[in-house]
């Protein structure tokens, strides 16, 4: 059959040896018959700390010969040592490195069986008990052999295992045996039916007529049907003896009077000689089908794939649990139906396609099957693949049927792009409305709800945007204004600052019953209100809210997501309350000190929303400007200040930037202007961006100077432009202050490689849990400039929302891992990071590393130690990474110093040399306040080619 090829084999059926034998080691290897190279091609370890060091050493080609039975490949035959036992002395004559892996890793027995792949190489099955000192038995020794020739895609023919060909030392241990083999049944059975006849025939004055050779013949028979091999063996024996003994003349008496008694017996007991072999040969293709069944039904149950078998008439014979999981009924509910009677839905998806196959006998690979119900929340994305099972005549007999569930890898890839989409949206949103308008759309399409998304001005709070709700919602829901304290989902989020999950309308009706009497028949069953959480503040910002009109589980996964948008929605809100706070002053007064003319203007339109016409806003005073008095002009519409623009084309240009968003920009263009009925002919540089529903323009006088002056005003906005992108990003990666909590100082320096770019990816982070306990985070993002620091800046807002629902370290990296593996782009940049707690009341730290640098302790007599590595890989390469936390206890007067590499890694000089150099230099300054020793650290640091960030929590000694 199709499952018995290696390629379907192997994964499945080594994780059936190694528990068939108590959880061994399991190693299937190649080797090349010329050159002799080992090849690992499959291993199950119970150990992985230990799998990868068994795969070095076998790629490595270091493995002694004798040590894993690589001889059965000089001898080919199988190797059984049941029992080991290395003493130290053995274990140091083996070459490196297996003394130290013995050490680690005993093995108290060893099974290996070669099999012939092809003319080039041999695979060797090889099984080390490890797990258990139990002695490996015959019965072991087969199961192994059967499993080497099932990898090798051949058919198992293993004869049955019989533990009495082992010695026995006494002829009491032969009879004691013998007893034990035949059991009570079986003696009954063998031996009851000749004696019973020998007993009714013998008592007979003429029992010759009766043939009591037939009646013993057909008992022995009768014996093997009901009783078995050993049942036959019994009353093949007792059958003999009773013609021999009751019915060959003599009667009663072991003697033979004539040759043709003689000839009769040994006639008799070839007889049942052929009766014997004949139930022999059936009981062992007994039990070869019995096996192969087993070993097949072990192979199906263990496989992760969903597998199947049906007949021609497409009704199931075979299937494993994966696939009954998948219709969601029982396996033995399968057997003799078709997938349509099974499941009207399996039915319509893939019978048509068992048809095809089974009519053309061509597979078919990887197909895609999806089920999608946005209503309930149900999902699921497979990939099937059909192969036609053939008879010796070629003939199609059945189907094999194997399924994939890709459900959970292709909804993380969407929402991965979606997310990515939705960040690009809004680190360009400029307002509000266009956040929620970002938001709603994401949500429409990553979860399939209606989504509300509102933000809090002082007591009121605002729904900005709707999607997914009826028309008749929409109208006069966006805009609506509610108050802080009306007891409902979306206040109470933003009141309490955390997320409203509400399962049914029972819930709803249970937790709002203000509330039952006005909501509508096509109320949300099941809804999350996820707020916004803006940095430092009590009170939520605004709230997400999620709602579906039939119930469905909110699984973690949702709420995941939702936090994410959360996140990053935040963020933007308070990248352009900052750029709004930084640039309502300073854009105009710097507008006011600009030699070019500025001019703001908003649009008018008409009823058909077309632009007729921009009314002017705002107009600067130019420093060395003769042009008309600003404030006569401000509130008039453009066309009125400047008649011929209509005429000249230059209202179609101006409308032309707000709808298209291009810029326009023109050198030593000439320009009529008509001011106190006199026109005046002039030549400027004119440059107009779209700004809102409006645009910018700015102009000057270039008769003289056109050329360097436009130049001067380009530089100049670029580098206002720059520093305000730089600063801004500053402000929102490193923290404004740090926190202050009784029995603790906290100092930390952060200083850029370059100067000009005072933003990297180093980044540090302290802030409060509770009162006892402080959050401390390191980190490191590969790369510099502002791209790094961008995603810097999103995984310290990962970090924050984390560490408040979650204490413990590695569950926060854990979590934090998962969210910007999603976040991330492909090849984008990945992140070292330590993050530990300090309880001030425990005198504790905990903390967990993600391919980063472990806490230096400085003592207080100014000794210091390295803690010990609890090693991670680094955030943001890929979702399910696993992350452990360690606990150190800390005296009073001691010093928590974390770093990143910019502080240890020098060009040419090993990593130990600089870790130690920062060791030496932490204790000579030993004697500073935590400010000015975290700056005296970075101050020692010379010949810097990488960013550089220092974090100090000294646990104070109370005065």
């Amino acid at each position: 059959m199709w499952w018995n090829e290696p390629d379907y084999v192997m994964p499945g059926l080594l994780s059936v040896i190694a528990a068939s034998l108590g959880g061994d080691l399991v190693l299937w290897i190649r080797v090349e018959a010329v050159t002799g190279k080992v090849e690992l091609l499959d291993i199950v370890d119970p150990e992985p700390s230990a799998q990868v060091f068994t795969e070095r050493l076998l790629v490595s080609g270091t493995a002694p010969p004798d040590l894993l039975g690589m001889s059965v490949l000089r001898s080919g035959q199988s190797l059984l040592l049941p029992r080991l036992n290395f003493s130290r002395s053995e274990i140091e004559t083996f070459s490196e490195p297996w003394p130290e892996y013995l050490a680690s890793y005993p093995i108290f027995g060893i099974i290996a069986v070669p099999v012939k792949l092809d003319d080039d190489a041999t695979g060797v099955l090889i099984t080390a008990r490890r797990t258990s000192t139990s002695r490996y038995s015959q019965q072991d020794l087969r199961l192994v052999e059967s499993g080497a020739i099932r990898l090798a895609g051949r058919r198992v023919d293993i004869p049955p295992i019989d533990e009495r060909d082992a010695p026995v030392s006494s002829l009491l241990k032969t009879i004691v045996g013998t007893f034990r083999w035949f059991r009570l049944r079986e003696l009954l059975i063998g031996v009851g039916p000749p004696a019973l006849i020998t007993a009714i025939l013998g008592s007979m004055s003429d029992s010759a007529k009766f043939r009591p050779a037939t009646l013993l013949l057909l008992g022995c028979v009768l014996a093997a049907v009901f009783g078995g091999v050993r049942a036959a063996i019994l009353s093949a024996v007792a059958s003999t003896v009773s013609l021999w003994w009751a019915f060959t003349t003599p009667e009663m008496s072991w003697k033979f009077v004539t040759r043709s008694d003689v000839i009769g017996v040994a006639l008799f007991s070839t007889a049942l000689v052929g009766v014997i072999w004949l139930v022999l040969r059936l009981d062992l293709t007994r039990n070869q089908e019995r096996l192969e069944r087993q070993l097949s039904d072990s192979l199906l149950d263990q496989s992760p794939i969903a597998m199947a078998v049906v007949d021609r008439e497409l009704r199931f014979r075979r299937v494993n649990r994966p696939m009954a999981e998948m219709h969601g009924r029982a396996v033995a509910d399968h057997v003799g139906l078709r997938p349509g009677e099974l499941n009207p839905l399996a039915g319509q998806m893939y019978e048509h396609l068992l048809v095809k196959v089974r009519d053309t006998g061509q597979p078919i690979i990887d197909f895609e099957m999806a089920i999608s119900m946005p209503t309930v929340g149900f999902e699921r994305h497979w990939k099937l693949s059909l192969r036609p099972l053939r008879n010796q005549e070629s003939e199609v007999v059945g189907i094999g049927i194997a399924v994939v569930d890709l459900t959970q890898e292709f909804v993380r890839r969407r929402q991965a792009e979606q997310l990515f989409s939705l960040s690009e949206s809004l680190s360009t949103a400029i307002d509000e409305q266009q956040i929620a308008e970002s938001i709603c759309g994401f949500i429409t399409g990553a979860v399939g709800g209606r989504a509300a998304v509102a933000f809090r001005h002082d007591q009121d709070i605002v729904i900005t945007a709707l999607s997914g709700f009826a028309p008749d919602v929409m109208s006069p829901w966006s805009g609506a204004v509610g108050g802080l304290h009306e007891n409902t989902p979306i206040d109470e989020a933003v009141r309490k600052n955390r997320p409203i999950i509400l399962t049914d309308i029972a819930e709803f009706d249970l937790r709002y019953p203000h509330l039952t009497t006005s909501r509508t028949s096509d109320w949300d069953q099941t809804s999350v209100s996820m707020p916004l959480r803006g940095v430092g503040r009590e009170v939520a910002i605004g709230v997400i809210y999620v709602g579906w009109a039939n119930p469905r589980p909110i699984t973690e996964e949702v709420i995941i997501v939702l936090r994410t948008v959360s996140s990053l929605a935040t963020l933007a809100v308070d990248r352009i309350a900052a750029t709004n706070r930084v640039h309502r002053d300073e854009f105009r007064h710097a507008l006011d000190a600009m030699l070019d003319e500025v001019i703001i203007a908003r649009a008018v339109r008409s009823e058909d929303d077309e632009i007729i016409d921009f009314q002017i806003e705002f107009v600067n005073k130019s420093i060395g400007s003769n042009r008309r008095d600003p404030e006569l002009i401000v509130g008039l519409l453009v066309c009125d200040v400047y008649p011929n623009w209509r005429v000249s084309g230059m209202l179609g240009r101006l409308r032309k930037v707000v709808e298209t968003g291009v810029p326009y920009q023109v050198n030593r263009m000439r320009f009529s202007d008509n001011h106190d009925g006199e026109t005046r002919e002039r030549y400027i540089s004119l440059q107009i961006a779209k700004l809102g529903d409006g645009y910018i323009a700015a102009s000057r006088d270039v008769s003289e100077l056109v050329a360097a002056d436009a130049a001067a005003l380009a530089l100049a906005l670029q580098i206002e432009t720059e520093r305000t992108s730089i600063q801004l990003l500053q402000t929102a990666a490193l923290p404004n202050s740090l926190p202050e909590s009784p029995g603790v100082r906290i100092a930390a320096v952060y200083e850029p490689s370059d100067p000009r770019q005072p933003v990297g990816g180093d980044w540090y982070d302290a802030f409060n849990l509770d009162d006892d306990r402080v959050a401390l985070v390191i980190a490191d993002v590969a790369g510099h400039g502002r791209n790094a620091a961008v995603f810097m800046v999103q995984v310290r807002n990962v970090f924050r929302a984390l560490a408040i629902e979650h204490t413990d370290p590695g569950e926060v990296m854990i979590r934090a891992n998962n969210v910007t593996s999603q976040l991330n782009e492909v090849d984008g940049p990945f992140v070292t990071c330590c993050y530990a707690v300090l309880d001030i009341r425990a005198h504790t730290l905990q903390w967990a590393q993600a391919g980063h640098f472990s806490p230096l302790i400085v003592h207080a007599d100014g000794t210091s130690t390295y803690l010990t590595e609890c090693p991670g890989p680094p955030l943001a390469l890929s979702g399910a990474r696993n992350y452990e936390s360690l606990v150190a206890k800390l005296n009073l007067g001691d010093r928590v110093l974390m770093f990143t590499d910019g502080m240890v890694e020098r060009r040419r000089e090993h990593l130990d040399i600089g870790l130690a150099r920062l060791a030496k230099i932490a204790k000579d300054h030993s004697a500073l306040q935590p400010q000015e020793f975290v700056e005296a650290l970075a101050a020692s640091v010379s010949d810097r080619f990488d960013d550089l960030a220092l974090l100090c929590v000294e646990l104070a000694i109370e005065n």
